[in-house]
């Protein structure tokens, strides 16, 4: 870089050997679907959320205030009806293991996310969901 100071010195940086692969364009911000209550298994869980700008993911993750007893749930993320990602909140856990967005599809602009709970507690089917998106 050459400015009023005179010219930096040279200097290179490689990002494809970071945790998430490289930089990518993450814009701030993140989309939530909430169910409030005792959950049960439903395709398009919660109204659809519209996607407006292309955007990459950072991560995803699902929280429940009431832990699932006796199996885990297990939850789907889809775009336009294409799966996306898939979460899980083991029994007894009240907290998915975050999904890295890394190796995940852009969120297209004009598409729809939606949220599909595939699988409940077994003995209580946990309550109050939330899934967080973050960009």
């Amino acid at each position: 870089m050459t400015n009023v100071f005179g010219q930096s010195p040279l200097a290179t940086n490689n990002y494809s050997q970071l945790a998430d692969g490289g930089l990518r364009t993450l814009h701030g911000g993140q989309f939530n679907f909430q169910v409030e209550g005792l959950l049960a298994i439903l395709n398009d869980a919660v109204p659809a959320v519209s996607v407006q700008d292309a955007l990459s993911i950072r991560d995803v993750y699902a929280s429940v205030k009431q832990a699932p007893t006796g199996s885990a749930i297990q939850l789907q993320i889809n775009q336009d009806g294409v799966p996306v990602t898939t979460l899980s909140i083991a029994d007894g856990q009240t907290v998915s293991i975050p999904i890295n967005g890394a190796d995940l599809p852009v969120l297209q602009a004009g598409s729809n996310l939606t949220l599909d709970i595939l699988a409940i507690g077994a003995g209580f089917q946990g309550a109050d969901l939330t899934v967080t998106i973050r960009v």
